[in-house]
């Protein structure tokens, strides 16, 4: 949904890997390359929560659904004990799908549980980690896309990614 380039990353993630999300909970904090990934993830969450879950990487659910969806059950989650399991159930959902888009472990009881507790936890940073991953990082069939002739693709030409298979 938002389409913006960022500049490229001045402290690359120490680590690529198949085992786990490249960038760390905390890395948004650096603000790197770009702040509007840590204020979006801290002040409004629902939008950027659904701009990472609704995109052609991950495919969850369409943006609007996802940002009405997310806002409704967490103004619930606030009220009932149903809205809250009802949120977190989202929330992790969406997590495990954008494991599965870039080959990550989803569907097991220790990702399952890692994925619970970091929403439970620190939100924010559960949508940043998410958000770079989406942002910085490739998946399979993207790196397999290639570019239009008008430089148009899967990702702008000045956006620096990271191969989820390295």
């Amino acid at each position: 949904m938002f389409t913006y380039s960022s500049p490229p990353l001045r402290l690359v993630p120490s680590k690529v890997v198949n085992d786990d999300f490249t960038f760390s909970l905390v890395d948004g904090f650096r603000c790197d390359p770009d702040w509007r990934i840590c204020c979006c993830s801290w002040f409004c969450t629902p939008i950027r929560w659904a701009d990472s879950v609704g995109s052609a990487e991950v495919r969850f659910m369409g943006f609007w659904q996802a940002t009405i969806l997310f806002a409704t059950l967490q103004a619930i989650s606030g009220i009932t004990i149903v809205g809250s399991v009802a949120f977190l159930i989202l929330a992790v959902m969406g997590r495990q799908r954008i494991r599965a888009a870039y080959g990550l472990p989803n569907g097991t009881g220790p990702s399952i549980l890692w994925d619970i507790l970091t929403w439970l936890f620190c939100p924010p940073c559960a949508v940043m980690q998410e958000a770079l991953q989406i942002e910085f990082v490739e998946t399979e069939d993207m790196a397999k896309e290639p570019l239009l002739p008008n430089g148009a693709g899967p990702r702008a030409p000045q956006q620096q990614t990271f191969n989820a298979t390295s």
